[in-house]
């Protein structure tokens, strides 16, 4: 069932999986532009975003990877360096390329997939694979550009769930027997319309019990402050990796002013008294003293 879809689905397939890498790659490419890497920088990126997920996917089947085999797939990130690299306007362009890297999620999860289960992969691992396929180009992108990846945090835009949503659907058609060239698509088309809601209307995973309302303020602080310690971190390392500056701030001066030393009322009589010396006489006092 699945090598007769493969047959019907081949003549579109390699379109849509260079039009995935493509807009992927653009994706790295917007993020290495916004770190100011040079050309080769944005082209590696470009390519990492482009091409890793399907690297990694045919690296675990221990098939050739069709990113060395085939020229489209290194042209295709190739295209995507020069449109960001050379646009100044590319930046600007967010609703095309959140479109644009929807379709891709939707494409790649559902392509992953249906490979990992001709390969004979169970349930959970094909599922698995093909989330992998849609989002470890973006992981590795990420990492190479020392950032955080956007799909393993919670204030970012849904981003796992549509292509673990797509990968499910998959593995039931598969499991139903249902797996057709239609079904693989609207299951990639479902992908692609909860990706871009989530972009809409700001869908989010929700975040760990730690961080929730309700929990213990100490608990809060404590978490807080760690976070804040590892953001200074970072904050200290771009700086001075830039070497825009010292690595740490200049200690503040302190404006409290000195204790003055009081000595004690008896002390200071005492010395006083020691340094008191009496007046000599004048010529008045002396012309009215008494004569004998």
């Amino acid at each position: 069932m699945i090598s007769e879809m493969h047959e019907l689905a081949g003549d579109i397939q390699y379109p849509l999986d260079l039009a995935g890498v493509f807009a992927f790659a653009v994706h790295g490419a917007l993020i290495a532009t916004r770190k100011d890497f040079d050309f080769f920088g944005t082209l590696l990126l470009a390519e990492s975003a482009g091409v890793g997920g399907g690297l990694f996917r045919d690296l675990v089947l221990r098939t050739q990877p069709v990113a060395f085999t085939d020229l489209g797939y290194a042209t295709a990130p190739f295209l995507a360096t020069l449109l960001v690299f050379f646009s100044s306007r590319a930046q600007s362009w967010k609703l095309g390329w959140h479109l644009a890297d929807a379709g891709a999620l939707g494409i790649f999860c559902v392509t992953g997939t249906v490979k990992a289960l001709n390969h004979g992969l169970n349930s959970p691992a094909a599922a698995a694979l093909g989330v992998t396929t849609a989002v470890g180009g973006g992981v590795v992108c990420s990492v190479l550009a020392r950032e955080v990846p956007s799909s393993l945090v919670w204030d970012r835009d849904l981003y796992v769930v549509p292509a673990l949503l797509g990968s499910a659907l998959v593995i039931m058609l598969h499991a139903t027997s249902t797996l057709r060239v239609a079904t693989a698509v609207a299951a990639g088309l479902l992908a692609f319309a909860l990706r871009l809601s989530a972009v809409r209307l700001g869908w989010r995973t929700p975040r760990s019990a730690l961080w929730r309302v309700g929990r213990s303020p100490k608990v809060r602080h404590a978490a807080g402050r760690a976070a804040g310690e590892d953001r200074a971190v970072v904050a200290r390392r771009r700086t001075s990796s830039c070497g825009t500056g010292p690595t740490t701030p200049p200690p503040a001066r302190s404006r409290a002013r000195p204790r003055r030393q009081h000595s004690s009322n008896s002390a200071r009589t005492a010395a006083r008294s020691s340094t008191f010396r009496a007046p000599t006489p004048t010529a008045t006092t002396r012309a009215r003293a008494p004569t004998n």
